[in-house]
């Protein structure tokens, strides 16, 4: 449970000396002083005991920190005389198959799942959109499992002069803004908090965008893979397939709405704790959050096209049987007829004795078959 502090340009990732600057920082009533440096107070994955503290040094609403004490709690903006409570989620995908792929070890092993984008967000940082199979150089689908996709939850408290996350171990997003704060921004300050914590929370958010994006174009390869095997062979797997990646997409879905909610209040001018030239900095945020819902139904409709294309095809195919049986019925129907009529015990009927009336009844046996199924073709009944 590592508590670590960015004041300036000094980075603390010591818990206690962390937990001592705050303390020694924070007034009774749990305010900060104007002259205190902006700070990040960034927590990781909190006991009890670290959310108590939290809550007795800064005096949070205890709706709040409830929230904190409570796991999968939907994301959300809400606004407190003295800071902003803000829950966002971060998307990820699971590098386990939700299903085995058959015997072949491209489709049945793990594979290392694509996670965010390297490079950190800055102002003028260009987003990447969800491409098509023929632009990638990555993995071909057929490389790709069909994957789970998991949500971290990110709790942030904003103020005028400090930013506190609250977060588990596996918030890449933070992770990232964490390892990046001392590089240069664009303006050739040297740490982010120049710009202020809104600005700082603004990287974390526009990482968290990210993470949909890496999200979407991982469904996509997999919706194309499927789409792929529905026409070549389709299988019952491909039905549980269909369902997962449709399931992942409710998620990115139910992750993505309330977040875009609260970018849409974040981005507004004049919202307290947020600068108007950082708000325009969220509103670019909010528009990825947009293009991602987009997304996220348009792949919704393709795998909802898959589905309805397996269940053609199977149709299909049992549509080719039933075809298939109908014809050999319909070649032994007169074959039995002959046999049967040949086989009556009337001797005066049917010689027996007449070596050409038995080579008759073979010939047909042989010929109205072979008749049938010369008619059959050229009528392309199969």
């Amino acid at each position: 449970m590592p508590i670590r502090l960015l004041v300036g340009d000094q980075k603390i990732e010591d818990d206690a000396a962390a937990r001592a600057w705050v303390e020694s920082h924070i007034t009774p009533d749990g305010d900060t002083p104007t002259a205190c440096a902006p700070f990040w107070l960034d927590i990781i994955e909190p006991d009890p005991a670290a959310i108590d503290w939290l809550a007795e040094q800064f005096r949070f609403h205890p709706l709040t920190i409830e929230d904190l004490k409570s796991p999968n709690e939907r994301g959300k903006l809400e606004t407190y005389d003295s800071y902003l409570f803000l829950i966002v989620h971060a998307v990820d995908v699971e590098d386990v198959p939700a299903a085995s792929r058959g015997t072949n070890p491209a489709k049945a092993g793990r594979v290392e799942p694509r996670h965010l984008s390297q490079h950190l967000p800055h102002p003028s940082h260009q987003h990447p959109q969800p491409t098509s199979i023929a632009e990638q150089s990555g993995p071909k689908p057929t490389d790709n499992p069909i994957c789970e996709i998991d949500s971290h939850e990110l709790h942030a408290y904003l103020s005028q002069n400090y930013l506190i996350t609250v977060h588990d171990s596996k918030m890449r997003p933070a992770e990232k803004v964490w390892a990046h704060t001392n590089d240069r921004t664009p303006t050739g300050e040297r740490h982010p908090l120049a710009h202020g914590v809104d600005f700082l929370l603004y990287r974390l958010l526009d990482n968290t965008a990210d993470t949909y994006f890496a999200a979407l174009e991982v469904t996509a390869d997999q919706i194309d893979f499927l789409e792929d095997s529905v026409v070549e062979r389709p299988d019952r797997q491909l039905l549980e397939d269909v369902f997962v990646i449709k399931r992942n997409l409710q998620t990115l879905r139910r992750q993505a709405t309330p977040m875009r909610e609260a970018l849409n209040i974040l981005s507004n001018p004049g919202t307290p704790f947020v600068q108007e030239a950082n708000s325009l900095f969220l509103r670019d945020v909010h528009n990825l959050l947009v293009a991602v819902y987009e997304s996220a139904d348009s792949q919704r409709d393709s795998a909802g096209g898959v589905l309805d294309a397996y269940l053609s095809s199977v149709n299909n195919n049992l549509s080719m049987v039933m075809k298939r049986m109908t014809i050999i019925a319909t070649i032994f129907m007169p074959i039995s007829f002959i046999v049967g009529f040949g086989g009556m015990n009337f001797v005066n009927f049917i010689p027996y004795d007449n070596p050409i009336m038995f080579w008759a009844l073979m010939a047909s046996l042989v010929l109205t078959p072979a008749g049938m199924l010369t008619w059959f073709y050229r009528s392309r009944w199969f």
